[in-house]
């Protein structure tokens, strides 16, 4: 992927501070989302990953490697719990309240949002050497 970028002429990606950045993203997200239901295995997931991104000296590329283990483990997480709600108990427009149903949305984007983030952490787990200079850059 870096190659294609550099030969289109764009400024090369900054790896670590993506990382970083959609990790903080991702927090935020699953914070919300614990409106909605209890998830212990997201705000895990999120606590590891910054840890590892800012002690990245302290951890080696598997590390990462089993944060898209959980990653994935999550998303199976996820979509059982969506099969095992009812009708009632998932309906996003009954107009109760706008906390649950902003939570329910943020919960739902998050099935999106998750694939994009096992990338990235499979991407941090190959290029490890590389965030680890990065990283001492900034």
């Amino acid at each position: 992927m870096d190659q294609m970028v550099s030969r289109s002429g764009i400024r090369p990606i900054l790896w670590a501070k993506l990382t970083f950045k959609l990790t903080i993203i991702y927090t935020v997200l699953v914070m919300l989302s614990c409106m909605a239901k209890a998830d212990s295995l997201n705000i895990t997931v999120c606590c590891l990953a910054i840890y590892q991104l800012m002690h990245s000296s302290e951890v080696t590329k598997n590390s990462f490697r089993g944060l898209v283990l959980l990653l994935l483990l999550s998303i199976a997480y996820d979509f059982i719990w969506y099969l095992m709600q009812s009708e009632q108990e998932n309906n996003f427009l009954d107009g109760t309240t706008l906390i649950p149903q902003v939570a329910q949305w943020v919960q739902f984007g998050l099935l999106f949002f998750k694939p994009l983030m096992v990338v990235v952490y499979w991407k941090a787990s190959i290029d490890f050497a590389a965030i680890l200079d990065e990283k001492s850059q900034f």
